[in-house]
C-alpha cells in the first residue's frame, strides 16, 4: 500500500509491499513496518500496539487507524509505540486507580469496604475480561458485551456493583485526562433482591429474650437507637455525653478495620432515648473514658460485627438479618410514627431516598391503617344514614 499517509515497506529492503500481494515483490518475505511522513518527518513503526512484530495485514490494520486520527486531527506518533501502549492498558491503569483509592483509606477519605468491593470486582471479573484493552478504544460494544458475559449465577445487585466499580475507574481516567471522554455505560435492569422484613418492637423484645444475658444490651442499644453494628462495635465512653444525653458517632469498624468517621465520612451526634441512655452509664460505670463502651465478657475487647452477627443467627433463629432486626426495624417504626424526617435524621443519611430503601412497612401495620380507614368509612356512612 502507498499514499500521501503511509507506506507498508518489506524489513530485508525496504520495498513497498503491494496490497494485492500481501508479501514483497522482490524477495518475498512477509515481515514488514510502516513508514509514515508525519509534520515533515519520516516515522517508522516495526511493531504493533502489543509489541509484536508486524505481517501486513496487522500493518495495514494499524495504518488506518492512524490515518484515522490524521484526519480526525488527535495523531500522536508516541501513542502507536508498544512501551506507551502497555502504560495505557486497562489493567495497568485499575491497578493505578486502586492504589489511589487504597492512599485514601490512608488518609481517611476513602471507606476500606467500598475499595474491597472494587478490588474484589477488578481481580475477579474487569481484569480477566477487559484488562488487555487500551483504555482509549474501549467503547460502548465492549463494555455491553462485558455485562452480557457476566456469570450468571451471581446477583443483578453484584452486576450493577462490577459495573460501578468500571464506571468508577474510567471516570477517574476522564478526570485524569487519560481517555478523552466517557463512553455510554449499559444498563442492567431488574431487581432480584429478597424483600427486606422489619420487625415490630414487641417481635425485637421476643428476640431479644432468646439472646445470652450477658450480650442483651448491645442489640437493645440497637433498637433504641438504630446504630450501625461497626459503629456500635466502635463506640467508646467517651463518645456520651451523660449530661446531653447524646451520643457521637465518631469511628466505625469496616472489614475488621477502624475508620475514624462514619460510613458516611461525618461524626454525628444523636439523642439517647431514656432506655439507650441507661444501657449506656451502666456499661461505662468506673471505666476510663477511652474504653469500650460495649466490651465482650470472654475476650476482654470490643464486639466484632462478625460475632454480632453470628449471636443474632444463631439464638433468634428468625428470617431476618441482624441489620434488618435492628437498623432497617428502628427506621421503620419511626416511619410508622408518620415523621419520615425524623427517621432520616435518626438514621443520619444525608439523602431521603436512603431512608426510604430502609422503610419496609410490615403487615400489621398495614392491616391496622386499614381497620383504623374501615372504621372512618363506618362512621361517615352512619352520618350520612
Amino acid at each position: 500500500m502507498r499514499g500521501k499517509k503511509g507506506t507498508i515497506k518489506c524489513n530485508h529492503d525496504g520495498t513497498p509491499i503491494p496490497e494485492r500481494l500481501k508479501v514483497c515483490p522482490k524477495c518475498g518475505r512477509m515481515q514488514c513496518h510502516i513508514a509514515l511522513y508525519w509534520n515533515s518527518k519520516l516515522l517508522t513503526f516495526f511493531k504493533d500496539t502489543q509489541g509484536r512484530l508486524f505481517s501486513f495485514i496487522t500493518a495495514f490494520e494499524q495504518l488506518l487507524a492512524m490515518n484515522r486520527d490524521i484526519i480526525e486531527g488527535k495523531f500522536n506518533p508516541t501513542d502507536w509505540q508498544p512501551a506507551k501502549v502497555k502504560e495505557r492498558l486497562l489493567s495497568v491503569m485499575l491497578t493505578h486507580w486502586l492504589e489511589q483509592k487504597k492512599a485514601e483509606i490512608l488518609s481517611g477519605e476513602f471507606s476500606y469496604g467500598t475499595y474491597h468491593s472494587y478490588r474484589s470486582a477488578v481481580d475477579t471479573h474487569i481484569i480477566p475480561k477487559l484488562g488487555h484493552m487500551d483504555i482509549r478504544e474501549i467503547r460502548f460494544s465492549d463494555l455491553e458485551e462485558f455485562k452480557d458475559k457476566l456469570p450468571r449465577d451471581i446477583k443483578l445487585k453484584t452486576k450493577r456493583n462490577i459495573l460501578n466499580a468500571l464506571h468508577a475507574a474510567l471516570r477517574w481516567m476522564w478526570r485524569k485526562g487519560m481517555i478523552t471522554q466517557m463512553p455510554p455505560f449499559p444498563v442492567i435492569k431488574g431487581n432480584d433482591a429478597e424483600q427486606r422484613i422489619a420487625l415490630s418492637l414487641e417481635e425485637q423484645y421476643e428476640a431479644l429474650a432468646k439472646i445470652p444475658e450477658e450480650h442483651r444490651h448491645l442489640y437493645e442499644f440497637e433498637f433504641e437507637t438504630g446504630i450501625r453494628p461497626g459503629e456500635l462495635s466502635a463506640l467508646k465512653i467517651k463518645d456520651i455525653d451523660m449530661e446531653a444525653q447524646t451520643v457521637c458517632v465518631r469511628r466505625t469498624f469496616t472489614m475488621c478495620r477502624l475508620r475514624e468517621s462514619d460510613k458516611e465520612g461525618h461524626r454525628k451526634t444523636i439523642p439517647l432515648s431514656d432506655r439507650a441512655f441507661e444501657i449506656a452509664q451502666k456499661c461505662s460505670s468506673g471505666r476510663f473514658p477511652d474504653d469500650w463502651l460495649f466490651v465482650h465478657p470472654k475476650t476482654g475487647k470490643h464486639h466484632t460485627v462478625k460475632c454480632l452477627w453470628l449471636y443474632w443467627k444463631e439464638y433468634t433463629k428468625l428470617p431476618c438479618t441482624h441489620y434488618e432486626g435492628t437498623r432497617h426495624s428502628f427506621c421503620t417504626q419511626i416511619a410508622e410514627f408518620g415523621d419520615k424526617r425524623a427517621a432520616q435524621d435518626l438514621m443520619r443519611h444525608a439523602d431521603s431516598r436512603s431512608t426510604d430503601r430502609y422503610i419496609h412497612n410490615r403487615t400489621e401495620y398495614l392491616r391496622d391503617v386499614l381497620k383504623k380507614r374501615g372504621e372512618v368509612v363506618e362512621l361517615k356512612r352512619q352520618k350520612k344514614g
